[in-house]
């Protein structure tokens, strides 16, 4: 697959403070696209994720 035709995660609007399967896919293609921010773009993804993780779940509402 030609990695350069694939456009970025945070460019298409992936990768919210709760878009964890957006984030992933930037995890994803950090690792497989070899471009110059890899690094720093897995690293910025990596640790939203962690902090949407370490969120407390909201309480349920029963009916």
């Amino acid at each position: 697959m030609n990695m350069q035709s694939v456009r970025c995660g945070w460019q298409i609007g992936k990768g919210g403070e709760n878009d964890l399967e957006g984030l992933h896919d930037i995890l994803v293609c950090a690792s497989r696209r070899g471009c110059g921010d890899c690094v720093d773009c897995s690293e910025k993804a990596l640790e939203m994720v962690l902090r949407a993780s370490r969120k407390p779940a909201a309480p349920s509402e029963k009916g």
